[in-house]
């Protein structure tokens, strides 16, 4: 190593970019496994709409007809497949060929949607509110299925993911000024890399924002 060349690894600049480079390689190692997690689980919960008739079409749809039975009468036929459940909640159908939900909590304090056919008043089943994939998803999502503890995790996550995107956006900043180089084509595609990486940090700042 020549003399000049040393004295630049020993710079003031060089040392601070290796300690922002650690930091955002040690936050990334920390933050990765958890955006993984809150992506795929958002998703599942994201595609509720989509997942739910394709997971649950034996409950939600129903042969259309032209009668109706009435809104009371599909009550009673779920309090009577459900005797000792309190009913919370009733929605409606939404086309000819769609079920009525009434969401209902037994006694053992189970949490249950109850699909009625609303031409016949047939109880078709019942799905649980708190351990179908949804609701799963849903408290990975928010407290990885430990509690508070999970609940802690997930914001500490979150504030080291500032961490990573922030140092990131640093280490992709020029570093030796701002007037435009020669690269080769490997250099290039490195840059092309890290500006994607700084674009994302932009839009992942304006969505914590909104």
């Amino acid at each position: 190593m020549t003399h000049s060349a040393a004295r630049t690894a020993e710079s003031p600049q060089y040392r601070l970019y290796r300690a922002v480079w650690r930091w955002h390689f040690y936050a990334g190692l920390f933050v990765i496994p958890f955006l993984l997690m809150l992506s795929i689980t958002g998703i599942i919960y994201l595609f509720k709409p989509q997942l739910d008739p394709a997971m649950y079409r034996h409950l939600l749809f129903v042969p259309p007809m032209g009668s109706l039975v009435s809104y009371g009468q599909q009550v009673e036929s779920a309090q009577r497949a459900y005797p000792d459940a309190t009913i919370s909640k009733i929605v409606p159908s939404v086309a000819p060929d769609r079920s009525t939900e009434i969401q209902l909590t037994t006694l053992a304090k189970q949490k249950l949607a109850v699909f009625v056919n609303p031409h016949t008043g047939e109880v078709l089943g019942d799905r649980n509110e708190e351990t179908n994939l949804q609701a799963i998803a849903r408290k990975i999502h928010g407290e990885l299925m430990i509690g508070t503890l999970g609940d802690y995790l997930v914001e500490l996550a979150a504030c080291w993911a500032l961490v990573l995107l922030l140092t990131g956006l640093f280490l992709w900043l020029p570093r030796q000024g701002f007037a435009i180089a020669a690269h080769s084509f490997p250099a290039f595609g490195a840059k092309i890399s890290e500006s994607f990486g700084a674009i994302y940090t932009l839009f992942q700042a304006f969505m914590a924002c909104c």
